[in-house]
């Protein structure tokens, strides 16, 4: 078994670690699920709208994960599209990340994404500017 397998290979004082990183593993998980969960109640609201999307929000996720791909499908990334460097959002005790999303439709374009560099919470705010298409 895998977890024996890990156990074994620590020492006694290390079994508290374990344990802590067990539930930690625990708490992601559930977090993913929800995530997800709720990820697909946003894109179908986005599916109905008849009106042009703008989605912001902090989804506590990175870019590669399941709650952003669903809810940017067909939809564009204004830090993609518009920003410019490593577009870390996350500010806090696990590495630095991109978290925070403006997300829109084709009926706009983003012309300019920034990352305002202040220390208000864990996250930096962003900001982007739209226009309509030509």
């Amino acid at each position: 078994m895998e977890s024996s397998f890990v156990e074994d290979l620590v020492d006694s004082e290390d079994k508290q670690t374990i344990n802590e990183i067990r539930t930690v593993s625990r708490s992601l998980k559930e977090g993913f699920k929800k995530r997800a969960l709720q990820a697909q109640v946003v894109k179908s609201y986005i599916n109905r709208s008849p009106y042009p999307i703008i989605v912001a929000g902090d989804f506590n996720d990175t870019p590669v994960s399941y709650s952003y791909r669903k809810i940017r499908k067909g939809l564009n990334d204004a830090f993609v599209k518009s920003g410019y460097g490593a577009g870390f959002t996350y500010r806090g005790n696990y590495p630095p990340n991109r978290i925070d999303y403006l997300l829109y439709g084709d009926k706009l374009l983003s012309t300019n994404f920034s990352i305002i560099r202040v220390k208000y919470s864990d996250h930096y705010p962003i900001m982007a500017w739209f226009r309509r298409p030509d």
